[in-house]
This record gives structure tokens, C-alpha cells and sequence, in this order.
């Protein structure tokens, strides 16, 4: 009987097919139950790695959003508090020669300090003589608000170049004195003595105003002068 070589070489394939077939599982069974670090082995060590890289990036995440909540909230914090300090009112206790201690607000001035500024004010600005031009221009500048400066020491020039080298001085006593806070003006009435050398040569009762600017807690002179009687508005001429 004669066999055909090229069937026995198809049926051994066949054959050793069906024994790999078998076999295979349990290499794979004894792989994972064993040391040999086969094709389950590394697919479970990736899929670990994959997992702890994937905690360490959340923990990563909540970390940077705590931080920027923290950030935003400190800032917040800040804003609010140069907020407060920039509105907040300042205050200033004076103790005066007269009366109790005096408190000054940024929000108002009181009617008591506007008065005994221009009281002072008013002592400095109306009496003088040729002696003391230049010290009494210095001082009524000292006051002034820097913003009305140049206008003010014009005048102010004025006055001293004509009775600079004179012998014409004067002087002012008050009689009465009126204050308004909230327009932040005073108002002076007494009577002004003009002397020339050793005589009095005039004595008028006259009012002068005074225009103050207030920022902060200070108090500044703005522009004075004669009032006009009939000058509703309180115009002023120096």
C-alpha cells in the first residue's frame, strides 16, 4: 500500500497544530502563576503605572487650584483693604490754646478750628508796615494752597512794591467774625487803620473775605481780600 508523503506531512501539521493549541493555555496559566514575566505580566505593570501617573496628575491639579483659589483670595483680601484705607477717614486731635481739644475729620471741618484759623489768618494778613513786608508775604504764602500760589503772591507782590521804602502801615481790629464750613469760607469785620509815620490818617470799618481749600486734614488759603458790600456772590477785590 502506498502513501502519499505530501498527506503524512499535512496531517503532522495538523497534528502539531492541534497540540499548540492545547499546550498554550496552560504556558499562559503557568506564566501568571509563576515568576516568567510574560506578555500578562507587563500588560499589568503598565496598566499600574498607567493608574499612578494618572493619581499623581489629579493630586497635581488639586494642588495648582488650591493655590490659585488661595491667590485670588489674597488678592481679593488686598483690594479690599487699600479699598477701605483710602476711604476711611482721617483724623487729627488738636489741642488749641483756647477752649477743649479740637478733633479734625477729612470728612468736614469744624466750624470752631475754621474759626480760630481765620482769626489767626486774618491778625497776619491785614496788619503790617514797611519793615516787615517781605516776613508777612513769606507767611501768608506758608498758608496758601499751592494750587492758587501764583495768583496770590502776584497780589501779594503788588502790595509790597508799593509801600515798600514807605512810611504808610496798618492795622486791623476785628469786631466781628462769621464762618461757613461747608462753602469754606469766613468772612472779618472791624475797622482798618491806616498810619502814616506816626499818625493815624484813616479809620474804616471794612469786611474782608477769606476762601479756603480743604483736602485731607489741611487747611489752606485760597484767595482774600475786601468784600464788596453789594456783591451778593462774595466776589473779593485784594
Amino acid at each position: 500500500m502506498l502513501v502519499d508523503t505530501s498527506q503524512i506531512k499535512s496531517w503532522s501539521g495538523r497534528l502539531l497544530d492541534c497540540a499548540y493549541c492545547i499546550l498554550a493555555p496552560a504556558r499562559f496559566l503557568h506564566a501568571v502563576e509563576g515568576n516568567t514575566p510574560l506578555a500578562f505580566t507587563n500588560i499589568g505593570r503598565i496598566g499600574m503605572e498607567l493608574t499612578h501617573s494618572h493619581a499623581q496628575s489629579q493630586r497635581f491639579l488639586k494642588q495648582r487650584n488650591m493655590l490659585a483659589f488661595i491667590s485670588l483670595a489674597f488678592l481679593g483680601s488686598t483690594v479690599v483693604l487699600a479699598t477701605a484705607a483710602a476711604n476711611r477717614e482721617r483724623e487729627i486731635i488738636l489741642q488749641p490754646i483756647l477752649s477743649n481739644p479740637l478733633t479734625l475729620s477729612s470728612d468736614n471741618i469744624p466750624k470752631e478750628y475754621l474759626e480760630l484759623v481765620t482769626r489767626d489768618t486774618a491778625l497776619l494778613t491785614l496788619n503790617r508796615s514797611p519793615e516787615n513786608l517781605q516776613f508777612w508775604m513769606d507767611q501768608v504764602l506758608d498758608i496758601a494752597d499751592p494750587r492758587t500760589h501764583g495768583k496770590l503772591k502776584a497780589d501779594l507782590m503788588r502790595v509790597l512794591e508799593e509801600q515798600s521804602g514807605s512810611n504808610v502801615s496798618q492795622y486791623f481790629t476785628m469786631e466781628k467774625m462769621t464762618v461757613d464750613p461747608e462753602a469754606l469760607t469766613s468772612e472779618v469785620n472791624g475797622i482798618l487803620h491806616t498810619v502814616v509815620g506816626q499818625k493815624e490818617v484813616s479809620a474804616e470799618a471794612k469786611t474782608f473775605k477769606y476762601i479756603w481749600t480743604y483736602n485731607g486734614v489741611s487747611l489752606k488759603l485760597a484767595g482774600f481780600g475786601l468784600a464788596k458790600k453789594d456783591d451778593k456772590n462774595g466776589k473779593e477785590e485784594q
